[in-house]
């Protein structure tokens, strides 16, 4: 396995485990710019719209 790889399935684990739901690759993505960060993720605002809270402090929680 390759090291971003490995990387990406560890940030997928430690996402899953924060936000209590099984998710998959789709909520995972490379941001256009490398100032950006190497993986972003959209699993807040799915949580959000599902629970009707904001997705700023779901985000928050699950960076915790």
């Amino acid at each position: 396995m390759y090291a971003y790889e490995k990387f990406q399935k560890e940030v997928l684990n430690a996402v899953e485990k924060a936000a209590g739901e099984k998710l998959d690759e789709s909520f995972f993505s490379v941001p256009p710019s490398p100032e950006l960060g190497d993986l972003s993720c959209t699993v807040a605002f799915k949580i959000a719209k599902e629970k009707e809270k904001n997705p700023k402090e779901i985000a928050e929680h699950i960076a915790k």
